[in-house]
Order: structure tokens, then C-alpha cells, then sequence
């Protein structure tokens, strides 16, 4: 992978070419400064093929999963209407799990908004 990801104080999400230095697509949907944004290890099946998943989190209290091959399609969000939950960092860690002798690998984002991502697992993992 040859791309970067940035976040900015004008709210939005970008993503560069490392070998160009050009940006590649530019995401917009947050109303405060983006602090932190991750490259997802979720890949979604859709209509065109699997897609890749950023993610990004923000002041507004925001935390947003983008299809960076989907044309700038805000997959999902996470929001808290309270003010103590900006969200300043993300990370995606992997969790195992032992289930009749096999080892199933899952992700989990870590982030201050734990009430929502109940939500956010099943839409990716099927129980």
C-alpha cells in the first residue's frame, strides 16, 4: 500500500499518494478538527468488489468508517451528543477467540464510545 491517510483541523479526512505526494480523495462529513484516522482491517463486500475501510475520529464527537473505493461513501458513524466524548485517538487491536478448536480472529475499535460499537460489530462480524 502506497497511500497515506491525514486528518485536519479543516475537518477533513485525506488520503495521499505517498510515492506522488498528491491527494487521492478527500472526505468531508465531520464539523470539528479530525485528530486521529486508521486504515480499517474490515473489507466490505459490496456491488463493485470488496472495498477498504478507513476510519476517523474527530471533536464533533464522531467516529466515521469511509469505503475509500466507493466514491467518498461514509459507511458508518458513531456519535455521542455529550461533550466530554471528543474523540482524540482510535485503534483497532485483535482480539481471538477460541471457538470449537479454531482460532477466529476479530477486531475491535477502541475508542471512548464503547455503548455504540455493539452495533458497529454486528454489522461486520456474524455471531
Amino acid at each position: 500500500m502506497n497511500t497515506i491517510l491525514s486528518g485536519s483541523r479543516d475537518t477533513s479526512v485525506r488520503l495521499w499518494d505517498i510515492r506522488s505526494g498528491q491527494q487521492i480523495q478527500v472526505f468531508n462529513r465531520h464539523t470539528d478538527q479530525v485528530l486521529s484516522v486508521e486504515y480499517s482491517p474490515f473489507v466490505i463486500k459490496n456491488g463493485i468488489g470488496n472495498s477498504n475501510v478507513i476510519c476517523s475520529g474527530s471533536l464533533d464527537n464522531a467516529i466515521r468508517f469511509w469505503d475509500i473505493r466507493s466514491n467518498k461513501n461514509q459507511l458508518y458513524m458513531i456519535k455521542e451528543n455529550k461533550e466530554y466524548y471528543e474523540i482524540y485517538c482510535l485503534k483497532f487491536i485483535r482480539l481471538k477467540k477460541k471457538i470449537r478448536q479454531r482460532i477466529i480472529e476479530r477486531f475491535v475499535l477502541f475508542a471512548l464510545l464503547f455503548k455504540k460499537l455493539k452495533k458497529l460489530r454486528s454489522m461486520f462480524f456474524k455471531a
